[in-house]
């Protein structure tokens, strides 16, 4: 069997070109203990990729020569990890790939009986949506009257936590990077 990734073949300089990455096959490794195969269902295309392209970067800086790193949902093709089994959807850091082996201790099984699996990902998901209910509602505990600053709220938590705020009642003041970030936060959010 064969996997598909997608690399970071060099360090954009300013914007991403298709040239910085490259689609590479080669055969997927045998399993070791403590090991999952997992087949790579949905990606969550998040921000913090795009950083992880830079030296030094917050999120540490992608390796080059392989795949992009996102978290995503994988199924279970194969498991040599106790409490994974062939078919189990789990959430994890899968890459840009078709298929990964990953020790099963950094995975997370998915509950499927109610929602699907990809539910896990995008607003909904640990990193947007899960994040910016957290700060505004647990951490923030935003009661109706509050005023609410929010920085970066023209990106993916950030936009959330506004709306969140918002719902809560408060008063809500929202930083971007720019008039064409701010003009989408007034006229369209």
């Amino acid at each position: 069997m064969e996997l598909k990734r997608v690399v970071l073949k060099r360090y954009p300089e300013g914007t991403l070109q298709k040239e910085d990455m490259a689609i590479i096959s080669e055969p997927v490794p045998e399993l070791a203990d403590d090991q999952v195969l997992l087949q790579v269902e949905h990606l969550s295309i998040d921000a913090f990729i795009r950083t992880t392209f830079n030296q030094g970067a917050f999120h540490g800086t992608a390796d080059l020569d392989q795949p992009i790193v996102a978290l995503g949902i994988g199924r279970v093709v194969d498991s040599r990890f106790d409490g994974l089994n062939q078919g189990d959807a789990v959430f994890g850091p899968m890459g840009a790939q078709t298929h990964v082996v990953l020790p099963g201790a950094m995975l997370q099984k998915v509950d499927e009986s109610n929602l699907p699996a990809r539910a896990h990902l995008g607003v909904l998901g640990v990193t947007t949506g899960l994040t910016a209910y957290s700060g505004v509602v647990r951490v923030g505990q935003v009661q109706p009257g509050d005023t609410v600053v929010v920085s970066a709220a023209a990106g993916a938590v950030g936009s959330c936590a506004c709306q969140i705020a918002k719902n809560c009642g408060a008063r809500v003041i929202g930083i971007a990077g720019g008039a064409e970030k701010c003009r989408f936060l007034i006229d369209e959010i």
